[in-house]
Formats: structure tokens, C-alpha cells, sequence
């Protein structure tokens, strides 16, 4: 065997062993329980404007956020990851204190599944989304999505006492009395979202006095805020307990001294920010 075949053979061998270091410093670097790079996603399904919760100077936006693993292993995805930018290219991060809606949470994403949730950012006013990253140095992971999507509703808070006029006059004010209060159909908060329904409820209570007629008749209920209104329905109670707990259209009789029902009736939050207090009115008429 000649020196120049020795040489080459040793030659090989010294290829061989390189590959393997290589090939086993490969695997130590990304280990298997890491999700292949490409295989995380993010996208913003929806964007949610709120003014009317922020502190001063500040307004809130919510991202609904999907985050997607299409990879072979878990991706465990954590919203504190997740930082936005602005269209002053000021940075972010999310506000755990938004209380007004379910904040979207640390989750394992197994393989070929997906979550979707909302992720609250407070921005200065005047500021609005342009950029959403997701970056997990300890896993690798690094993501963003510039495509955000238009406003696609704006948050309106209430007082949650209603207020209304009875004929348009104070007069039916001593003979009819009555509470009301509103609750979110939609969703369980305080604050409504553009769309969103607004159950609103009227105990009506008649204090029949001498010289009133035996009976009247609740014939209308409008808001004069001019949201639309629908589902208007009564039912019969006693001293404010529900009799039967059947619904029925208007008009409501209600006959004698201490006659009471329940009307209830559905609004739906119009678009932009709304102002003030929900307005009612309530129209009677003689038996």
C-alpha cells in the first residue's frame, strides 16, 4: 500500500467523523420537543377598539388573536411573548389587566390544532396597531404579522340604570313607578361592543289612585337614544315575583292598585362610541 492511499483513506475517515459532529451537534441544538422552525403561527382574526375603559390619555385595542401549530410536536404558546407595534413604531406589550373581556392564556398547541383569544394592548391616544410579533428566544420561535386587520367595533359603556319618561309628562310619574337596569346579552361585561345586545329590563308598578281609571295599558316602549330595539315582552308578576314566567307582546293591562309586570326588550349597540345614559320611553293608555 503506497503513502498516497493511506493519506487518502485517513482523509475519509476525518470527512466521516466531521459529518457525525456535525449531524450530533445538529440534534443537540434543536431539540425534538422543539416544533420545527415554520410550523408556529400567529394571525389577527379581528381588532376590537376601546376608548372608554383606558386611563387618561390612553385607549385600549384587542387583538383576537389565532396562534397555530402545524407542526409534529407542542408549541407551548405564551401571550407574554407577544409584543405590538404602533404605527409610531413604539413597542408594546400585552396589559393583563384588561378585565372587561377573558384575556387569552399560556397553552400547550398540539399538533394540527389551534386557539383563538383576545389580547388586550394600551396604547397612547392617538397611536393604533400596525404590527404584532410573537418572539420566544428560548425556544427559537420568532413571528409577525403586519396584515391587522380594520377596527371592526368600538366599545360604549352605560349607566346601568335606566331612565326613562311615562307619556312624555311627570303627571302618570305619581301613579306609575318602575326600575329598570340593563345586563350584555352577548357577552358577561359591563362594557358593549358595536352589535353586541343589550337586554333591558322595567319593573312596572301602578298605584292606582282614586281618581285614576281601574285599568291602563302599557302600549309602547321606545329608546330614545335611537338604537333598534326588539323582542318587547311582558310578563305578569306579583309584588315583583314572576307568576307564570310567560311572555307575552305588548300592550300589558295593568288593573288595580298595586298591578305589576315585567317588560323586557332587546337593543342592539349601533356602531361608534355611545354616549350617556340609555333613554326610554314608556306610553300609557286608559283601559
Amino acid at each position: 500500500m503506497s503513502i498516497l492511499g493511506s493519506s487518502r483513506k485517513i482523509t475519509v475517515v476525518i470527512v466521516i467523523i466531521a459529518l457525525v459532529l456535525m449531524i450530533g451537534a445538529g440534534e443537540y441544538a434543536y431539540p425534538l420537543e422543539r416544533s420545527p422552525k415554520g410550523s408556529e403561527q400567529i394571525a389577527v382574526t379581528e381588532l376590537w377598539f376601546d376608548g372608554v375603559d383606558a386611563p387618561a390619555g390612553q385607549v385600549y385595542y384587542l387583538l383576537d388573536v389565532n396562534a397555530s401549530n402545524s407542526g409534529v410536536h407542542d408549541w407551548l404558546f405564551d401571550p407574554s411573548h407577544l409584543s405590538l407595534t404602533s404605527n409610531t413604531s413604539d413597542v408594546y406589550a400585552p396589559d393583563p389587566g384588561y378585565n372587561e373581556t377573558a384575556i387569552l392564556g399560556a397553552s400547550s398547541i398540539d399538533p394540527g390544532r389551534q386557539i383563538l383569544g383576545e389580547v388586550a394592548f394600551g396604547l397612547p391616544t392617538g397611536q393604533s396597531p400596525s404590527k404584532l410579533s410573537y418572539v420566544d428566544n428560548a425556544a427559537g420561535i420568532s413571528l409577525q404579522q403586519v396584515r391587522i386587520p380594520a377596527v371592526s367595533a368600538v366599545a360604549s359603556r352605560f349607566d346601568p340604570y335606566l331612565h326613562y319618561t311615562l307619556n312624555g309628562t311627570s303627571n302618570w310619574g305619581i301613579a306609575i313607578s318602575t326600575w329598570g337596569a340593563i345586563a350584555n346579552l352577548t357577552t358577561p361585561r359591563y362594557v358593549f361592543f358595536t352589535g353586541e345586545k343589550i337586554l333591558a329590563s322595567f319593573a312596572l308598578y301602578y298605584h292606582k289612585r282614586p281618581a285614576d281609571p281601574m285599568t291602563v295599558m302599557v302600549t309602547s316602549i321606545t329608546n330614545e337614544n335611537g338604537f333598534p330595539v326588539s323582542d318587547v315582552l311582558y310578563t305578569p308578576t306579583e309584588l315583583g315575583s314572576v307568576v307564570t314566567g310567560d311572555q307575552y307582546p305588548l300592550p300589558a293591562p295593568l288593573t288595580g292598585y298595586g298591578a305589576n309586570i315585567v317588560v323586557t326588550l332587546i337593543l342592539t349597540v349601533p356602531p361608534g362610541q355611545q354616549y350617556g345614559p340609555l333613554r326610554f320611553a314608556i306610553r300609557f293608555s286608559s283601559g
